[in-house]
């Protein structure tokens, strides 16, 4: 797909990268969201690297100029914001359910 990309738009390009390939990388994040540090950096480059092949910018390009340019928020902050969500939609259960439970019995260390 990328190597014979003749004739197809980058905006087409990246909506395929969205749809087809970031919900893999993404996949259960909320589930995952301990990871260190070094494994998300990790993350974020095989999304930079992805995003570099997809609109053939020179691999020497920086991966935050590649995000914006791309219009892609890193995955750092993606984390962050699913887990955001995630926190909400469980405070949002009836007191009873078991997930709320579970949260309210939780610590974060």
């Amino acid at each position: 797909m990328i190597k014979g990309r003749k004739g197809i738009s980058i905006p087409i390009v990246l909506q395929l990268y969205k749809t087809l390939i970031r919900p893999h990388i993404k996949y259960a994040l909320p589930v995952w969201a301990c990871l260190s540090d070094q494994d998300m950096r990790k993350l974020d480059q095989t999304q930079v690297q992805c995003l570099i092949s997809l609109i053939d910018a020179k691999a020497c390009s920086s991966s935050a100029a590649v995000e914006v340019v791309c219009g892609i928020i890193p995955m750092r902050f993606r984390k962050r914001e699913l887990c955001c969500r995630e926190y909400v939609r469980l405070l949002m259960k009836d007191a009873d359910h078991t997930l709320h439970e579970l949260l309210q019995s939780s610590v974060r260390k």
